[in-house]
């Protein structure tokens, strides 16, 4: 087994460090009060803010009484229990080839087994909005 290479994983945090310091001063903070938008673009967005649809409130929550509104919140459960789901799937995707070659096959073989469970999941992905 390989060893972890401490300069990759310095380069790999400094570019992630980057990154988010490059976001702070690239994605705007509300529509009202972002500098980036004309006047008709701010207007626009907090007209589609209060549309009918989107959750908005004049009141102002503290953090404890949002997490708790959060935990008590079916659709945030809904969110955790499918994100498990998901992760949990994915990880078992780097076993395959090895659960497949435990069976006897080669390594490329066994990747070559492999292949039919990803295609079987392609149709499965969602296309998007089809309106």
């Amino acid at each position: 087994m390989r060893e972890a290479n401490p300069s990759r994983q310095i380069v790999e945090g400094a570019a992630t460090c980057g990154w988010a310091i490059i976001s702070f001063f690239i994605l705007p903070d509300f529509p009202s009060n972002t500098k980036r938008l004309t006047e008709r673009e701010r207007r626009l967005a907090i007209t589609r803010l209060y549309e009918p649809g989107q959750t908005h409130s004049e009141e102002q929550i503290s953090s404890k009484q949002a997490l708790l509104q959060a935990v008590k919140s079916w659709k945030v459960w809904i969110m955790v229990a499918g994100y498990m789901v998901i992760v949990g799937s994915s990880t078992l995707s780097y076993f395959y080839p090895t659960l497949v070659a435990g069976l006897g096959y080669s390594a490329v073989e066994a990747q070559f087994m492999v292949v039919p469970i990803y295609g079987e999941t392609l149709p499965f992905i969602p296309e998007g909005n089809k309106d």
